[in-house]
């Protein structure tokens, strides 16, 4: 099985905590990651990978306020990014 690190910067990684059903999809790896300074990094399998990025989508889809969907857009937009630089096609574009 292939794992994939992605690097956050600590405001990307606080919005991905601070949201329970995101966090919640990778638990264990979002648990483990490994912080160093304002860098990140997080461990995921493809499939984790790939359901991580679709929570984001379908939290920014129900975001109760303005703010927080552009919070989660953004978040989307960072590991859409990771995605395509691993040469994965996102599948939810």
């Amino acid at each position: 099985m292939e794992e994939y690190y992605i690097t956050l910067n600590a405001y990307q990684y606080k919005i991905l905590t601070n949201n329970v059903m995101i966090a919640v999809c990778c638990e264990d790896a979002v648990r483990k990651a490994e912080i160093k300074g304002d860098e990140v990094k997080i461990l995921l399998s493809r499939s984790n990978l790939e359901e991580l990025i679709g929570s984001v989508a379908a939290e920014a889809n129900h975001a109760k306020s303005r703010k927080k969907e552009d919070e989660l857009d953004y978040l989307y937009e960072i590991l859409g990014s990771e995605l395509i630089s691993f040469g994965i096609d996102c599948p939810y574009e």
